[in-house]
């Protein structure tokens, strides 16, 4: 299961839910809402607040996904990426995926609170 939606239309912030065991379709449905959001930047540069706090997992099909979507989203123009992680063993999968897709500049939290206010803060 997912919820995309613009969270911070002033700091263009886009918030991503993932939760449960998320299938391959599900990161092409988010890739498409997700455009969406971005066209609305009109090129600027957006944040992402990612919380994988109900995650159970990503399988190996969806993790190439993944990846393909964190490389598109830097391509649009994504800063950073706050990333709120519920264990040790999530945020390692995340390190694996970040390292295929380039990705450098995300950031991991323990809550959602601490993750917003780090993208709020300009930091």
């Amino acid at each position: 299961m997912y919820k995309v939606q613009l969270l911070d239309p002033e700091r263009r912030i886009i918030e991503l839910v993932w939760s449960g065991k998320v299938q391959p379709e599900e990161v092409e449905e988010v890739n498409q809402k997700f455009l969406e959001i971005i066209k609305s930047f009109d090129g600027k540069p957006f944040d992402a607040l990612v919380d994988l706090s109900t995650l159970i997992s990503f399988p190996p099909e969806t993790q190439r996904g993944i990846a393909e979507q964190q490389k598109m989203a830097l391509e649009k123009g994504l800063r950073r990426s706050a990333v709120v992680v519920p264990s040790g063993a999530v945020r390692a999968g995340l390190n694996t995926i970040s390292n295929k897709s380039g990705l450098q500049t995300e950031f991991h939290f323990a809550s959602r609170q601490e993750a917003l206010a780090f993208l709020q803060s300009d930091q």
